[in-house]
C-alpha cells in the first residue's frame, strides 16, 4: 500500500481499530479540550481588567461594562476593586492550571489505553494469519511490523491530540485577542501563521525523507539482533562478534541521523518565532514609549498581548511540532495500520471448537501443490490414503516435499490442486480448525519456554487448570516421568530458555508428552530423531513404538531405520510417490 501522507487518511483508517468505548473517550476529550481552551483564554483576559483596577481604577469603575458588576458586588472603593479583581485572576488562573492538567492525565490515559488495544489487536492479527503467510515473511519484519503498533502512540496518537489542543488553544486566544485589539491581533496571527507555513512547505520533503529512512532501517536493526544473538554460539566461537555490531552499527546510525534531523526540523521554528515575538513586543513597547501617556493607556492591552504571545508561540510550535511528527512518522504508521487490518478468520470468535471425528482413512486425492505461481510444482497429482492407528513414513531426499507434504495433511498449507480428506470429507475452510484439534506435531527442534517441565507438556494450557494426574500419565507413556521425578522439583523444575538445561533426548520426549497431553489422535514427527545420536534415538523411538493402537502417527525421516517400524513407507521422488509395505530398511 502507497504511503498516505494526508492526517485525515489516516485518521479515517485508525478511527476503526479502535472501540467504540475509547472513541466516546476521545470526544468526551476533545470537549473538555475545547473548554480548558476556553478557559484559558479567559485566564489571558482577565489580566486586562485587573491591570486597568491597579493603573486607572476611576475608569474601570464608571465603564459600563463593569459598573453592573461593582454594584453587584457593592465595591465602594478601588481598593475593594483591586482586591477582588486579586482574588478573581488568581481563581481564574488556578482554575485553567487545573483543568490543563486534567486534560494532559486523561490524554496520557487514553492514549496509553488505546495503543494497548491496537498492540493487543496486531499481535492477534498476526498470530491468526495462514501458515502460507508466515512461511512468506522474515521473522524480523513480523515483529518489527508489531513494535511499529506500539509506535502509533509516540508518531500519531499523541501528537494528534497535542495538534487539537494546540489548535483550540490558538483559536480561543485569537478570539479573546481579537476583542481587545483587532488590528495588532491580526497581524500577530497572521505573521505566526505565514512563518509555519512556510516552514511546513519548506520542510514537508526532508520530513518525509527521513521517515522512510528510519522506517526502511528498523527491519533490519530488529534482523541484526535476531541474527547475532540466534546465532550466538557460532558467533562465539567463530569470533564473529565485530561483524554482526558493524551489520548492527550500519542499520542504527542511519535511524540515529534521521531522528536528529526530524527533531531538529520539529525544534528549529520554536526557537525563530519565540526570538521573532520578543523582538515585536519590544518593538511595540519602544513606538509607545515615545508618548508616555499612550504608553500608560496601552500597558494593560500591552500585557495581554505579551501574555497571549507567550501562549499562542509554544501553542503554534505545539501544533507544528506534532506536524512533524505524524509527517515523518507516515511510514511507519501506514506499516502498523496495514498489521491492523490484516482480516481475522472466521474461527478467531470461535470460543470452542468441536473436534473432528476421524474413524478410518485420512485420503490425498490428487494433490499437486506448489508455494507461489512464479515457482515449480513441489509435487504434482499425488494420491495416498493413511489407516487410522497405524504407523506411517515419509522419506524422499531433500527438497522432495516431505515437509510440504506433512504441512498438508496438517491442513496449514492449502493444496494447489486436489483434495485432503478426512473419512471421505473434505478439508476446507469451514471445518480446518476441528480437524486440526485432531493433530500433534513433534519437530526435530522442540519449542520449549523457559518454564516449568509442567507448563512445557501442557503447552498453551492457564497454570491453573493443568490436569496433573493426566500430566503423569502421558509423561509414562513418553518415558520421561523416570527423568522428571528425579530432577530437585520434579514437574516444576525449570528447564531454561529453550530447554537449555535438557539433553536431545529428553527435549524429544517431552514434546512427545506435549502431543499425548493433548489428546491427539495423529502425531506427525518431522525429523524428530534426526538431530540424535543412535542409543538417544533408539530410546526415543522406543516411546514412539509404544503409543497406543489407536493413535496415528506420521514420521518423516532421513534415516531409513528410523522408519523400521512402519506399516507403510511413502518414498518422494522428483515425479512420482512409491508406496513401500512392510518396510525393511
Amino acid at each position: 500500500m502507497k504511503n498516505k501522507t494526508s492526517i485525515y487518511l489516516l485518521i479515517k483508517r485508525l478511527s476503526p481499530q479502535i472501540s467504540i468505548k475509547k472513541r466516546r473517550i476521545l470526544f468526551a476529550l476533545l470537549i473538555l479540550t475545547i473548554f480548558s481552551s476556553i478557559v484559558d483564554a479567559i485566564s489571558i483576559g482577565a489580566v486586562l481588567p485587573f491591570l486597568s483596577a491597579i493603573t486607572n481604577p476611576e475608569k474601570l469603575i464608571n465603564s459600563p461594562t463593569f459598573s453592573k458588576y461593582i454594584i453587584y458586588f457593592k465595591i465602594n472603593n478601588s481598593n475593594d476593586l483591586v482586591k477582588i479583581m486579586t482574588i478573581g485572576i488568581v481563581s481564574v488562573t488556578l482554575l485553567s492550571a487545573a483543568f490543563r492538567w486534567i486534560v494532559i492525565y486523561f490524554q496520557t490515559l487514553i492514549s496509553n489505553n488505546i495503543t494497548s488495544e491496537l498492540s493487543i489487536k496486531g499481535y492477534e492479527r498476526t498470530l491468526y494469519q495462514p501458515y502460507s503467510v508466515h512461511i512468506a515473511l522474515n521473522s524480523s519484519n513480523i515483529i518489527t511490523g508489531i513494535n511499529k503498533v506500539n509506535s502509533i502512540l509516540n508518531n500519531f496518537i499523541t501528537p494528534s491530540i497535542t495538534l487539537i489542543t494546540a489548535l483550540f488553544t490558538i483559536t480561543s486566544i485569537c478570539i479573546g485577542l481579537l476583542y481587545l485589539e483587532p488590528l495588532l491581533t491580526f497581524v500577530i496571527f497572521t505573521s505566526l501563521f505565514c512563518i509555519y507555513y512556510l516552514i511546513i512547505r519548506v520542510t514537508k520533503n526532508s520530513l518525509i525523507k527521513f521517515g522512510q529512512r528510519r522506517n526502511n532501517e528498523a527491519s533490519k536493526l530488529t534482523k541484526a539482533i535476531q541474527e547475532g544473538l540466534g546465532g550466538i554460539r557460532d558467533v562465539l566461537l567463530d569470533g564473529t562478534q565485530p561483524l554482526y555490531c558493524e551489520i548492527y552499527s550500519k542499520s542504527d546510525k542511519p535511524i540515529k541521523t534521521a531522528n536528529t534531523y526530524i527533531q531538529l526540523i520539529g525544534l528549529t521554528p520554536g526557537i525563530i518565532v519565540q526570538a521573532l515575538a520578543i523582538i515585536l513586543i519590544v518593538t511595540l513597547s519602544f513606538f509607545l514609549n515615545k508618548n508616555s501617556i499612550g504608553f500608560v493607556n496601552s500597558l494593560p492591552i500591552l500585557v495581554v498581548i505579551a501574555l497571549g504571545i507567550q501562549r499562542m508561540v509554544p501553542a503554534f510550535q505545539g501544533v507544528y511540532s506534532s506536524w512533524s511528527v505524524i509527517k515523518s512518522g507516515v511510514p511507519t504508521i501506514n506499516e502498523a495500520l496495514n498489521l491492523l487490518e490484516q482480516p481475522l478468520p472466521k474461527y478467531s470468535q470461535e470460543h470452542s471448537i468441536q473436534k473432528m471425528d476421524f474413524l478410518n482413512t485420512i485420503t490425498l486425492k490428487n494433490i499437486s501443490f506448489k508455494y507461489s505461481t512464479n515457482t515449480p510444482f513441489v509435487f504434482n497429482n499425488l494420491n495416498l490414503s493413511i489407516n487410522k492407528g497405524s504407523k506411517v513414513g515419509f522419506m524422499g531426499a531433500t527438497g522432495s516435499g516431505k515437509s510440504t507434504l506433512i504441512d498438508i495433511i496438517m491442513a496449514l498449507l492449502n493444496p494447489s490442486e486436489g483434495t485432503l480428506e478426512v473419512d471421505d470429507k473434505i478439508i476446507n475452510d469451514s471445518n480446518f480448525r476441528s480437524w486440526q484439534r485432531n493433530l500433534a506435531h513433534v519437530p526435530q527442534s522442540i519449542y520449549l519456554t523457559d518454564s516449568s517441565v509442567a507448563e512445557n507438556i501442557a503447552f498453551g494450557v492457564p497454570r491453573d487448570k493443568i490436569d496433573w494426574n493426566r500430566l503423569h500419565n502421558v509423561a509414562s507413556q513418553a518415558k520421561i516421568l523416570e527423568t522428571i521425578e528425579a530432577m530437585p522439583q520434579k514437574f516444576e523444575t525449570k528447564i531454561g530458555e529453550r530447554g537449555i538445561r535438557l539433553s536431545g533426548g529428553q527435549r524429544q520426549r517431552i514434546g512427545i508428552a506435549r502431543a499425548l497431553y493433548k489428546n491427539a489422535n495423529v502425531i506427525i514427527f518431522d525429523e524428530a530423531t534426526s538431530a540424535l545420536d543412535n542409543n538417544t534415538e533408539n530410546e526415543v523411538m522406543e516411546a514412539i513404538d509404544s503409543l497406543g493402537k489407536d493413535i496415528t502417527v506420521l514420521i518423516v525421516a532421513h534415516r531409513l531405520t528410523t522408519l523400521r517400524n512402519c506399516d507403510t513407507v511413502f518414498e518422494l521422488l522428483k515425479d512420482n510417490l512409491i508406496e513401500h509395505n512392510n518396510f525393511k530398511p
